[in-house]
């Protein structure tokens, strides 16, 4: 098993958290940064309506065979009162949302667990929801996932005749 990271690459459907600066809201959440280090907190989402979703194109891994696992990290900056919430698109349809139960400034993670396959993970997409209520103001200021998966098989040696 290896384990291999996807990160923001386009806006992907229902955006509606507040982008700083933005406009694009993935290029807000995208800084490659992963934990324990702190990414950029001058770029951020923000939310400070109940019931609202960004949702977000990932990048992918070449080779995947199979995908077991599927771990969001996001860095918020301000107390969330575990309203934030993520759902992933994979499988052909969205997993239920986990929340990541923010409390201070750091990394938290939510995991999603199943048997997926390299199309799958091509269609990965990620949802962050504010489900909470409008305040304080919800703050993400990175994004990425980790993903634990299979690396296909390697190409048989082919065996060429030699005509003598």
């Amino acid at each position: 098993m290896s384990v291999g990271f996807v990160d923001p690459t386009a806006d992907g459907g229902t955006i509606q958290w507040y982008p700083t600066p933005g406009p694009a809201h993935f290029s807000c959440i995208d800084d490659g940064t992963r934990q324990p280090s702190v990414p950029d907190t001058a770029d951020n989402i923000q939310a400070g309506t109940p019931n609202i979703s960004d949702i977000f194109d990932m990048s992918s891994i070449a080779g995947a065979a199979s995908v077991s696992s599927i771990v969001v990290w996001v860095y918020g900056s301000r107390v969330m009162d575990g309203d934030v919430g993520a759902a992933i698109y994979v499988g052909g349809g969205w997993e239920a949302v986990q929340y990541f139960g923010v409390t201070s400034a750091g990394w938290y993670s939510v995991t999603f667990n199943g048997a997926w396959t390299q199309a799958d993970l091509d269609a990965l997409q990620v949802k962050i929801i504010n489900d909470g209520y409008p305040w304080p103001i919800e703050e993400i200021d990175a994004m990425y996932c980790a993903v634990t998966y299979e690396a296909g098989a390697a190409a048989a040696p082919q065996i060429i005749p030699i005509s003598r």
